[in-house]
């Protein structure tokens, strides 16, 4: 994973979410599966990138992630949800629905 393919694909406009976390972060382990399976279930055209914060600290710097787990939902080439620690996978879900299928339909 390098800046560059990250900024490439959210200069695409199309929805991206950006998946900060932790080697280490047995939440971050947990939460990874529980969202990449709901995301790919209901939002077949989302990309999700998944960074290891610390093992690229310059990427989290860039995007101002000071904790982990952190996800950052793009789209338009915008941050449109920025969600940091343990959350509800459905909540979140149903925050990122209403603007994917804005931008979809």
């Amino acid at each position: 994973m390098n800046l560059e393919k990250i900024e490439n694909q959210i200069a695409t406009g199309e929805a991206s979410l950006l998946y900060f976390s932790g080697t280490h972060c047995s939440v971050c382990q947990s939460l990874r599966p529980k969202l990449e399976k709901a995301l790919s279930e209901h939002f077949p055209q989302l990309s999700f990138l998944n960074i290891d914060a610390s093992q690229h600290p310059e990427i989290a710097a860039r995007y101002t992630v000071f904790q982990v787990p952190t996800m950052l939902f793009f789209i338009d080439g915008k941050e449109c949800i920025r969600k940091g620690g343990n959350l509800s996978v459905p909540i979140f879900m149903q925050q990122i629905e209403r603007l994917y299928h804005l931008y979809y339909k």
